[in-house]
């Protein structure tokens, strides 16, 4: 489970990056890092787990973000959205359960 949570946390890590929320994909990136370093330790796991899912959705969350894509990104806003909701989805049913 935690390697596909962390798979989800880089695709999330890079549509941010892509659509310039270079804050977001920070603490996104720091979140995996801390998975990644915890790997011993349950309770600080489920702590990140938790966190994850309080950004997911709710007001100034992952689902609020309006993404517009860099022109060099290559992708569509329709596509970042798209991707971003398959994100929320995916995260969600991962850490759902913390």
């Amino acid at each position: 489970m935690k390697t596909s949570i962390l798979k989800l946390l880089s695709e999330t890590e890079n549509l941010l990056k892509k659509c310039g929320q270079g804050d977001h994909a920070a603490w996104i990136n720091e979140k995996a890092r801390a998975i990644k370093n915890d790997k011993a330790d349950p309770k600080q796991l489920k702590k990140h787990y938790k966190e994850i899912k309080n950004i997911l959705g709710g007001m100034g969350s992952f689902s609020d973000l309006v993404l517009i894509p860099k022109k060099a990104s290559g992708l569509s806003s329709a596509k970042a959205e798209a991707k971003q909701r398959e994100l929320i989805e995916k995260l969600w049913g991962a850490v759902k359960t913390f």
